[in-house]
């Protein structure tokens, strides 16, 4: 049964908050050995008037969910289940290019804790290991009656998993898998925290810059490609040419250029 309540004692990610030199991000944590979602836990908080930078981790999640309703399974104490609540400062025709800063935000993260790997990102934000998925990414955004607003983002980040079952065999890996050995996790939160402070705030102060680190970042460039409709199913394949100023992704086809804001991306061969 999901224990809704928040321990006071001691736990996992304790340390986190009063890290070295850290920042707003992960300064108050919620942590939950069992939630339903973290995502919802997080909208309750902001709802409640929780701060830019909180942040609810579980252990477990029992109805975890990724992009396009799928959901998003742990194993319990072994991965890293993270959503933060965001007020961000920048108008909301760029909140698009959250999801996308936290991409990168990942990537810079395991390149801190596991240098030598090379993360990779399949747009819009799926980070990957060596074509494998290590890391989903859910931003839901709210406006309230005030007319402010803010954002949950759910970070799901695959650490110390030994193995997957099933179809996740072949399509997903952990930081262990792929380095061979084990991370703290508490380590790899306050890495996250800070990298997504830095890259969340380049949308509204350095997008540019944000936008250079994403391409580096971007699987398939150059390459064909294929996107499916989210709804009708429909697909276009094209050589994949990058992201325009809306982080949408830029498609050369047959019939001229194209760009898709949501979508499932298939990589293929040239």
């Amino acid at each position: 049964m999901t224990n809704p309540d928040r321990l006071s004692a001691s736990h996992p990610f304790d340390r986190v908050p009063g890290r070295p030199g850290g920042g707003r991000w992960g300064r108050s944590i919620d942590y939950r050995p069992v939630t339903g979602s973290t995502n919802d836990d997080a909208h309750r908080a902001a709802a409640a008037g929780a701060l830019d930078g909180h942040a609810v981790v579980a252990d477990t999640q029992e109805a975890g969910r990724g992009r396009h309703g799928r959901a998003w399974t742990a194993v319990q104490g072994e991965n890293l289940l993270v959503s933060f609540v965001l007020r961000p400062a920048f108008e909301p025709d760029r909140w698009t290019w959250i999801p996308l800063a936290a991409s990168v935000a990942v990537a810079d993260t395991i390149g801190l804790v596991a240098p030598g790997l090379s993360p990779r990102v399949k747009w819009p934000n799926d980070v990957r290991l060596g074509g494998l998925k290590v890391s989903g990414i859910l931003a839901e955004s709210r406006i309230e009656a005030s007319g402010s607003g803010y954002v949950v983002l759910g970070i799901g980040l695959n650490v110390n998993q030994p193995a997957f079952d099933g179809e996740l065999s072949s399509i997903a890996t952990s930081l262990r898998r792929f380095s061979g050995r084990s991370f703290d996790r508490a380590d790899v939160l306050a890495a996250l925290c800070d990298a997504l402070e830095h890259r969340v705030a380049a949308i509204g102060s350095s997008p540019a810059s944000l936008a250079s680190a994403y391409q580096a970042l971007l699987d398939g460039v150059s390459t064909r490609v294929s996107v499916r409709h989210p709804v009708t199913g429909d697909r276009v394949e094209g050589i994949l040419e990058g992201i325009d100023d809306q982080g949408a992704l830029v498609l050369s086809t047959t019939t001229g250029r194209r760009t898709f804001s949501a979508g499932e991306v298939t990589l293929r061969p040239v």
